[in-house]
């Protein structure tokens, strides 16, 4: 490698020259003060003057947190493809950011799907909950109560089938079956669909989801304001949510 030169004008000026390795024409020095172009604040050190550096850290994990207001190097992929993370409106990297890929997010912004599925609103409980792609139904054979989720949820559709007794097939917003006999909240009744003896009923069978926030049970009375369990249980009964 050459070493500096010092060069003399006519004035008797000294003048320094950067210095330069002839076999790379790159200037000689990685420290602080060397001819190097770069900035003059190392990476988790506190901030000063005006940044230089384009380069950044290269990892497959998040680097190590450092110190507000200290300079950071920026953050790539093994290949040199910048990495970003999406923040709230205040600069703040929060849980919410994820959350949205989670059922039951209840923040009034779903974050950034990073997952291959999507989010449906819940309109009744007022969360994002995961849009499937499929729903196993629960299904009863001779029964006269289904309980279909014993938590909140989404309510898609069910099917009965009855017997020789003719009631009602309805749609009801509780975590369990009521006991017979028992009285029915008017508020939790979300659908209400008369059934003829041996006939056919369907509650729901649409795009949009029914909201249930305690629970969804499926129920074949002779009474709406009453478990009134029929002389006949339903020969058939399936329903869909989750």
């Amino acid at each position: 490698m050459s070493s500096g030169t010092l060069i003399v004008d006519r004035d008797t000026n000294a003048r320094a020259v950067y210095t330069v390795d002839p076999s790379t024409g790159l200037p000689i020095g990685s420290g602080t003060s060397s001819s190097q172009v770069q900035g003059n604040v190392a990476h988790d050190s506190v901030d000063a003057g005006n940044p230089v550096k384009i380069g950044g850290y290269a990892s497959g994990t998040a680097p190590a947190a450092v110190a507000a207001g200290d300079r950071v190097n920026g953050w790539y992929t093994l290949r040199g493809a910048g990495m970003m993370v999406m923040t709230d409106a205040g600069g703040s990297l929060t849980s919410s950011m994820y959350q949205g890929i989670a059922d039951a997010y209840n923040g009034a912004n779903p974050g950034v799907v990073t997952a291959n599925f999507g989010l449906v609103l819940n309109r009744r409980t007022g969360t994002w909950d995961r849009q499937t792609g499929s729903i196993v139904p629960v299904v009863g054979s001779a029964v006269t109560g289904l309980l279909v989720k014993a938590s909140g949820g989404s309510f898609f559709s069910g099917a009965m089938t009855a017997g020789a007794t003719a009631g009602f097939f309805i749609l009801y917003n509780a975590a369990a079956i009521p006991g017979s006999g028992a009285a029915l909240t008017a508020a939790q009744i979300l659908a209400v669909v008369p059934v003829a003896a041996n006939g056919y009923a369907t509650i729901g069978e649409g795009a949009i989801a029914d909201g249930c926030d305690t629970g969804i049970v499926l129920l074949f009375s002779t009474s709406t304001t009453t478990y009134t369990v029929p002389a006949n249980a339903a020969l058939h009964m399936r329903g869909r949510g989750f």
